[in-house]
């Protein structure tokens, strides 16, 4: 509790802690039962009660960033979802996992609320990685039983490249 906005009287006693300030927060006094009482200039006293119930706070959420080609899809799922019992999504979502498509790198933030009531907050980053573009040259015609060599060449996405072909080969260049 911050009783900062206390006013009126001249000096203030909290049981069982004794004095404080009030300029400052109540740290560090745990559960328990207090009465806070004010007194003015003029002798007067006025006594109010007040409850701590100090509550632990909500886990950290687990929950790593996330990369994701163009074009696909990606799942955010909270790691350690058993924790809460509620869940709030930047997009709306209330639920632990949420799958997206999105046309460029995003931010999301979830909110997520343990049994005690306290909450947790965290953004995760949904990086959109660009697509890889290949050129294996224009179409080619051949007679029966002739060889075609096919080379290819990759540009944009992420290099390094790897290249796969639907004969098998695994190279830039392949013999049909």
């Amino acid at each position: 509790p911050n009783p900062s906005n206390a006013r009126g009287a001249v000096s203030y006693l909290m049981l069982p802690q004794n004095t404080f300030d009030f300029n400052t927060d109540l740290q560090n006094w745990g559960d328990g039962n207090y009465i806070l009482s004010g007194i003015d200039t003029k002798g007067c006293i006025a006594t109010v009660a007040v409850a701590i119930d100090e509550k632990q706070p909500a886990p950290a959420i687990d929950l790593p960033d996330v990369e994701v080609c163009a074009g696909a899809t990606a799942s955010l799922s909270i790691n350690n979802a058993a924790d809460y019992t509620a869940f709030l999504w930047s997009n709306g979502a209330t639920t632990p996992s949420i799958s997206l498509s999105p046309g460029a790198t995003s931010t999301y933030t979830v909110t997520a609320t343990a049994s005690n009531g306290c909450e947790a907050t965290k953004q995760v980053v949904l990086r959109v990685n660009p697509l890889p573009l290949v050129d294996v040259g224009s179409d080619q015609s051949v007679c029966a039983g002739a060889t075609v060599n096919l080379s290819a060449v990759a540009s944009g996405g992420t290099a390094p490249y790897s290249y796969a072909w639907s004969n098998g080969a695994s190279g830039m260049s392949t013999s049909v």
